[in-house]
């Protein structure tokens, strides 16, 4: 991956621009923090009102964080396929 630019840097840290998918896994990893919490704040896993996400998104591992991330950046077509696999392979469960 190239390094950012200082005017790059200063645009995430000011609100100008956001950090692209790959750049924001990288500082995730960097920082040792969930990227949901770069994105969204450190309150990310909670709604407003306090309560666990409908998901339990809170209560899943960082794997599965980290797949949930890059499904939810794929194109709306290959997320449909991705869907059709999981529930293919659900199916095939006894």
């Amino acid at each position: 991956m190239t390094p950012i630019s200082t005017q790059a840097a200063w645009n995430w840290l000011n609100g100008k621009a956001i950090p692209t998918h790959e750049r924001m896994m990288v500082l995730a990893n960097w920082l040792n923090v969930e990227p949901s919490t770069l994105r969204f704040g450190s309150d990310a896993q909670r709604s407003p009102d306090g309560a666990t996400d409908r998901l339990g998104i809170g209560q899943i591992d960082y794997l599965d964080r980290q797949f949930m991330e890059t499904y939810l950046a794929l194109p709306a077509v290959e997320r449909r396929l991705m869907q059709e696999i999981v529930r293919r392979f659900s199916l095939a469960q006894p």
